[in-house]
């Protein structure tokens, strides 16, 4: 009820119609009971995960606040902590990252990993190789370059579902920013991300590019968040009004998810355990996923084993037999507990699905060291206490479900199977090493290597042949001709070398001297030419000289003439 004092103002003077943006198809919210997907096991997981609220979490709030809200949305940086700040009615409201969490129920602790702290964020590159590991038909060199549908068909449900419900997209679904990437890597491989501080990173990148015309969205991004955080800051100031006859803003409901959503053939990685544990391991798509995995998981009979053992049951039919401690009750803090046999059945038909019931963490340490088939894990280990029974796990009317594994029995039971791998590798060392003892001493010892026989020219045969003759003795009766007239041919062959190789030394003496001689020539050749010209313009210079004199002395006797004659005309 609002009281006396409260005035609810006019729509036209919180903001005018014409500035109220188009209301799209964006920040979708899950709908797990109705949503139709290839993989169901993906919904059944993100019920259980903490990021579940933030899928599926939405408020009534009028449409004028969320228009007036978002219109006078802005980042302010000069205080700390950073916040958003906006108009609410004549209110002015403002929220920080840490309200912010708390309206997602997104806060540091994560129950389910443990850890009070964030996970840092892995670099681009880690990032690309844990999507291509999941399963990714295409090079993935930086973020920008993902596209879904070079996912598997797992992989991509748990993408579209994330990309539709917790982005501002409106369309190119197939593509996505580095933010989304992150929670769908944290999501994947159980990392205690700060999922709220990526939405936030979102939000900041929108609010700075609304007022410029090139990167402003020309509708309400982040719809369904801002309907949530402006019914918290209503909680919270109830001197807002309701407007209880206002309308609102229906959220767009994701109702299903394309069947081709995904590559078919590529090669997807399994979903990891830890993951797979958040979902309630009794449903169908669980119990259906796990068998799914488990022809590949099976191991091969051991042998001796009769197979008459086995009358009227399936060739498929799995026996197997638990011994574990079930706790009765705790008192004082202290478990007391009794011995009890549990066992169960399964085969291939879905009617007949192998379950078991494990209640304490002390039942199951010893449960890894009996012998069991670990239920959708596929670890076999056999003893003599092993019971084969045909009963079925319980009375009628009594549930007769498959119950959470803890990680604690999986550790229990890996270290059980490493610890036999071990063992089982020693026996075959030292199985190999009498092995290779006892061919010892049975077959001979191996020739010692041959010296490898180099390719030897004739002569060298021949010094060869009559070095062996020679260092024979006299009684081997040598023949003394034969040596003389082969140690004569070594001698001509050593002479026709000597005056090859003086032959050839010569010649390429001669070359030399030849090519010297061609190079001193040229110079010389070059230093006549010049000499000749010099001499010719000396010899030039003196003819000219000559010359010049000679005109000079005609000159003066020809003056001197002149003179001569003037003076005789002048008596």
């Amino acid at each position: 009820m609002l009281s006396s004092q409260q005035t609810v103002m006019p729509h036209d003077e919180l903001l005018p119609r014409d500035q109220f943006l188009p209301i799209k198809r964006t920040n979708h919210i899950f709908c797990p009971d109705s949503t139709s997907t290839s993989a169901p096991v993906m919904v059944d997981i993100l019920r259980g995960h903490p990021i579940f609220k933030a899928l599926t979490i939405s408020e009534d709030v009028p449409e004028i606040y969320v228009q007036q809200f978002w219109n006078t949305l802005t980042y302010n940086t000069t205080v700390t902590p950073h916040k958003f700040e906006g108009m609410i009615e004549n209110f002015h409201v403002a929220f920080t990252l840490k309200q912010f969490r708390e309206m997602f129920d997104l806060k540091k602790k994560n129950d389910f990993t443990g850890k009070d702290e964030f996970d840092d964020f892995t670099t681009e590159e880690a990032l690309c190789v844990d999507i291509v590991r999941l399963g990714y038909g295409a090079p993935l060199p930086k973020a920008s370059a993902f596209r879904r549908k070079y996912l598997s068909q797992l992989w991509a449900t748990l993408f579209s579902i994330i990309n539709r419900c917790l982005t501002s997209k409106s369309t190119g679904m197939d593509q996505c920013s580095i933010s989304v990437l992150r929670i769908f890597q944290g999501i994947a491989f159980n990392k205690n991300y700060d999922y709220a501080g990526l939405f936030w990173n979102d939000l900041i990148e929108v609010v700075k590019d609304k007022n410029l015309p090139s990167k402003a969205r020309k509708f309400v991004p982040f719809i369904r968040f801002l309907k949530i955080v402006i019914f918290s800051i209503m909680r919270d100031h109830k001197e807002i009004p309701r407007r209880p006859n206002d309308p609102s803003i229906a959220d767009f409901q994701m109702k299903y998810l394309r069947r081709d959503c995904g590559d078919s053939n590529v090669q997807e990685m399994r979903i990891p355990d830890e993951l797979l544990a958040y979902a309630d391991q009794t449903t169908h798509s669980v119990i259906e996923y796990r068998n799914s995995l488990r022809p590949n998981l099976q191991p091969k009979p051991e042998e001796g084993s009769n197979d008459d053992d086995h009358e009227g049951g399936d060739e498929n039919e799995e026996r197997f037999s638990v011994e574990s401690e079930k706790g009765s009750k705790e008192k004082g803090g202290h478990l007391h507990s009794s011995p009890t046999t549990l066992s169960a059945q399964s085969s291939m038909e879905p009617s007949k699905t192998m379950s078991t019931t494990l209640e304490s963490n002390e039942s199951l340490r010893e449960f890894a060291g009996t012998s069991a088939v670990v239920p959708n894990v596929g670890i076999l280990r056999r003893s003599e206490s092993t019971v084969l029974v045909t009963e079925p796990l319980s009375e009628p009317g009594v549930n007769d479900s498959l119950e959470f594994v803890s990680r604690e029995y999986l550790d229990g039971a890996l270290k059980a199977v490493q610890e036999s791998f071990a063992k089982q590798l020693g026996d075959m060392q030292q199985l190999l090493g009498k092995l290779v003892a006892t061919e010892e001493t049975i077959l001979p010892p191996p020739p010692p290597p041959q010296p490898q026989q180099q390719d030897l020219s004739v002569d060298e045969l021949k010094q060869l042949l009559l070095a062996k003759l020679l260092s024979q003795s006299e009684d081997e009766s040598a023949n003394a001709d034969f040596i003389t007239i082969l140690r004569k041919q070594c001698e001509v062959s050593q002479n026709i070398a000597t005056k090859e190789d003086a032959t050839n030394s010569k010649k390429s003496l001669n070359d030399t001297l030849e090519k010297l001689s061609t190079r001193v020539a040229t110079p010389k050749q070059s230093y006549r030419s010049q000499a000749h010209g010099l001499k010719r313009r000396h010899d030039d210079h003196d003819h000219d000289h000559h010359e010049g004199e000679k005109r000079k002395r005609l000159n003066a006797t020809v003056v001197s003439g002149d003179h001569c004659f003037g003076d005789a005309f002048a008596g």
